[in-house]
């Protein structure tokens, strides 16, 4: 018995995954049939308040999307944006496969993240490659900027 709820669990899981990313612009062009596998590759991270989530300089080897909370962008000791449900960073380090370009920490109440590995999202990176040139466009226009569910400050 104890079997069947922990396979009810993890079709529950993989189904709030898929939906949150059905929610995520950036993944949002992928075909139907990849979106589970994606899912799949998701890991779940917590930070704590104010907790250091990437540091500026650090080599990129992932990228996440928030599940809950916020988490905010942090340049010239100044706070220049932050992620909510549904948005997503750290895709620039890897699609310009360098290092990080801003400090990200969570929130004054943590973050609930998903962490997606480098060599996921470069299996995906030519499927979604329209919504990382908006994104790029969006980098230039902003000096900073980032996707799906953010503020500007």
């Amino acid at each position: 018995m104890h079997l069947h709820f922990s396979m009810a669990d993890e079709q529950a899981t993989l189904a709030y995954r898929i939906e949150l990313m059905q929610q995520v612009d950036l993944v949002q062009a992928l075909d139907s049939e990849l979106l589970p596998g994606l899912a799949k590759a998701l890991v779940p991270k917590t930070f704590g308040p104010n907790e250091t989530i990437i540091e500026v300089g650090e080599p990129a080897d992932c990228m996440y999307f928030v599940d809950r909370g916020t988490a905010d962008v942090i340049k010239d000791g100044a706070v220049v944006w932050t992620y909510e449900s549904r948005g997503f960073f750290g895709e620039k380090g890897l699609v310009d496969n360098a290092p990080r370009a801003a400090t990200v920490v969570a929130g004054d109440r943590g973050v609930g993240l998903f962490r997606l590995r480098k060599d996921v999202f470069n299996a995906i990176k030519t499927r979604v490659s329209h919504a990382l040139e908006e994104r790029q466009e969006m980098y230039e226009e902003t000096d900073f900027g980032g996707g799906g569910a953010a503020r500007r400050y």
